[in-house]
């Protein structure tokens, strides 16, 4: 991204100092506050009242991937420092299901990793995420639309949906809305091996203007994508990182 031969951490769904300290703090945004060890986020009561909560659990693999396809450069980014919560709603709805009804996921800008440190010291820079400034990359859940059962077994249903949300990225907010696939999983021999409790996956695929987001310099158009795309794959269980034994 930046003026650099290559960089190493851009956006995708995420805070560095506050999440290593783990003493709980409340993001510039109004975001919901870290718990005591910072692993998740606080979910507030009227959230929660809503449906069940499920918990983004720590990431063994990419939580979050952004690839930038430029004329002079294809540079791709993952991130697996993805926190927060979803809550679930099996009531129905006027369409249907309702699907996710709320939710709030942080992404620490230092946590993006192109594979190459300069790169990703240059992404954290002013001319770029900014990362002194703004740590975190933010989305919250507004709604979920056209939530519609695409497949279903015995150990698991998934659902097709579009969700609806704001996205921070340097301090600038703008809605994304994005096809995603949710799949419902309630706890079994199977699931225990990725986490304790009931699961939901979510994968979710999108565009973020960097413009929009007041990332702009002579690099941008070159080697590096005005438009960059952002796929998300997360987990999350009812059980928090916080108590469960991955968590300890």
């Amino acid at each position: 991204m930046p003026n650099m031969p290559s960089s190493r951490r851009m956006i995708a769904v995420f805070a560095a100092g506050a999440l290593l300290a783990g003493a709980p703090a409340l993001l510039a945004d109004g975001f919901s506050e870290r718990t005591e060890r910072g692993l998740t986020l606080v979910v507030p009561e009227q959230a929660a009242s809503n449906g069940t909560v499920y918990y983004v659990q720590p990431g063994r693999d990419a939580q979050a991937t952004f690839t930038s396809d430029a004329p002079l450069e294809h540079i791709k980014g993952t991130s697996n420092r993805v926190i927060g919560y979803a809550v679930w709603s099996d009531e129905r709805g006027e369409g249907g299901p309702k699907g996710l009804v709320a939710g709030e996921f942080v992404m620490a800008v230092e946590s993006l990793d192109t594979g190459i440190p300069l790169r990703d010291e240059h992404l954290q820079g002013s001319n770029w995420l900014n990362a002194a400034t703004y740590p975190d990359v933010t989305f919250r859940l507004v709604e979920s639309r056209d939530v519609e059962v695409v497949r279903r077994t015995d150990e698991f249903t998934t659902y097709s949906m579009t969700l609806v949300g704001d996205m921070t990225i340097k301090g600038i907010t703008s809605e994304v809305r994005t096809p995603a696939r949710i799949t419902v999983m309630p706890e079994s021999e199977a699931t225990r091996t990725r986490a304790q409790g009931d699961l939901i996956a979510i994968r979710a695929g999108f565009n973020v203007s960097l413009s929009e987001h007041g990332v702009a310099n002579q690099t941008i158009g070159a080697k590096v994508a005005e438009d960059v795309e952002i796929d998300i794959a997360l987990f999350l269980a009812t059980v928090s990182p916080e108590a469960s034994r991955r968590g300890r």
